[in-house]
């Protein structure tokens, strides 16, 4: 039945082209060019002083927001210390991320090569990281670590079908979120 079906195919693309005259529309398969296993997130191990420090200067605040009235607030002060504490003591999950012939898979998001426009390379904390910006309202950007190693094997992949992002004016803000930026431009391999 599935070879029929290939059969009834590949028949009907060969009868429309020769009977109307349009051009065949090639059918590319989903092939994997190159996956890697890395962290989910950037990772960096909150240190005991650190938490402290935090932690003391969020009570000095809770006890101006307790004088206000302001609980609302302190409650959401408190998630927000909460959330610093899980991020910096809970190391990330490993994902695999995929290149294939029809973009790149990441978690659970799948974009198209038609909705790429360009990508990046930065460091952050010693850890490099990939950057794919992308045409959609969500998701922006895929953000995805990457070992040297990994990035030198991208970057051969990546640059043959998108631009890579010239960011050498990159912002103070911008270097501290996202990392400083990566020169790879003139880099053959």
């Amino acid at each position: 039945m599935a070879e029929q079906k290939g059969q009834e195919n590949s028949s009907v693309g060969e009868n429309s082209s020769t009977n109307t005259g349009q051009q065949e529309t090639k059918v590319v398969q989903r092939e994997i060019i190159y996956k890697w296993m890395a962290p989910m997130r950037h990772f960096k191990k909150l240190e005991k002083k650190r938490f402290f420090i935090i932690l003391a200067g969020i009570l000095g605040f809770f006890v101006i927001l307790v004088i206000l009235g302001q609980y609302w607030l302190m409650a959401a002060l408190a998630a927000v210390m909460f959330l610093i504490y899980v991020v910096g003591t809970v190391p990330p999950a490993r994902i695999e991320h995929v290149i294939t012939t029809h973009g790149i898979e990441t978690v659970d998001e799948k974009v198209d090569w038609t909705d790429v426009e360009s990508y990046w390379f930065s460091k952050k904390d010693n850890q490099l990281i990939l950057n794919v910006e992308t045409k959609l309202r969500f998701p922006a950007r895929l953000v995805m670590l990457v070992s040297e190693e990994n990035m030198k094997k991208v970057h051969g992949i990546l640059k043959e079908r998108i631009m890579y992002k010239d960011l050498r004016k990159q912002g103070t803000l911008s270097r501290i979120v996202d990392g400083a930026w990566v020169d790879l431009i003139g880099v053959k391999k």
